[in-house]
């Protein structure tokens, strides 16, 4: 008990001594005071100086992290709708493409067209059915032949006001009159049961001349596709029932698993009138 009140008497002369000397002290003289406090609460102070630059950089980091946040949220905005726009700039472009090479088509050929756009594909795998937006009011008719820059594609099977039919070369009851371009060999061309994508030649004699490579046009033998429409390529030669039939597999020119604008055969063009040379028309001579 007398242990506690001699601490007790200690700590209040030595409080007593600093307050004395704080209010003693003159002006810019540092007391004994002054410096025990000093000594005493740097190390506080020094953490509470770190504790509170620590907090100000804190919330400064985090509103800057909201800030490049918002910034990175708006920059991938950007990107996906520049990646729409360049998508669509390469559709077009594309498209642009094919349109480029139907329209110097038509312009090399004989033939009268009427364009058409592919709006929809038979589903199942037995049929090769496309639809296209032309129909009677455009002028199609049944039995028009159908072909792309590239080739054959089929032919006109049913046609309503705006939309029309078309069975493609490689439906399971197609056939076509064929010949062999180079040796002028003739046959029928079909789809084998079961084959998707190559076409069955079969040639109407067994010494046929064929080579893989030939190209194989239409004969114009039948009333619906005109003699030189280009069919396919030849990509196998084989004969069958004991050597009395020969037969080659075609592949066709025009991929028919993606077609997206078409051309409709409407007659030949009709021949333009050879202008009068030098002045002189027929019976303009003396």
């Amino acid at each position: 008990m007398r242990y506690r009140r001699t601490i007790l008497a200690s700590f209040i002369v030595v409080l007593s001594v600093v307050l004395t000397s704080l209010t003693t002290r003159r002006s810019g003289d540092i007391t004994w005071g002054e410096r025990v406090l000093n000594e005493t609460l740097a190390p506080a102070m020094v953490i509470l100086e770190a504790a509170r630059s620590w907090t100000a950089d804190s919330v400064e980091a985090l509103a800057e992290f909201k800030t490049l946040r918002a910034e990175n949220e708006e920059l991938r905005g950007l990107l996906e709708k520049y990646k729409g726009v360049e998508s669509e700039v390469l559709e077009l472009r594309e498209e642009n493409e094919r349109l480029r090479r139907l329209l110097d088509f038509t312009e090399r050929s004989s033939f009268r067209f009427i364009p058409a756009q592919v709006i929809g594909r038979s589903p199942d795998n037995w049929s090769s059915l496309i639809k296209v937006d032309k129909g009677a009011i455009h002028g199609v008719r049944k039995d028009m032949p159908v072909v792309t820059d590239a080739g054959l594609v089929g032919r006109v099977i049913q046609v309503s006001r705006t939309v029309s039919t078309v069975m493609l070369l490689t439906d399971r009851e197609s056939r076509i009159g064929a010949m062999v371009q180079r040796s002028r060999d003739a046959g029928i061309i079909s789809t084998e049961l079961g084959e998707t994508r190559l076409l069955h030649l079969r040639l109407f004699s067994a010494e046929a001349d064929v080579v893989i490579g030939d190209r194989v046009i239409t004969s114009g033998l039948g009333v619906v596709f005109p003699e030189g429409l280009l069919i396919g390529q030849v990509v196998a030669v084989r004969t069958g029932e004991g050597g009395l039939v020969k037969y080659a597999l075609v592949e066709p020119a025009t991929n028919l698993d993606r077609l997206e604008e078409v051309l409709l055969i409407d007659g030949v063009k009709e021949p333009v009138p050879a202008k009068d040379g030098g002045g002189q028309g027929q019976g303009g001579g003396r």
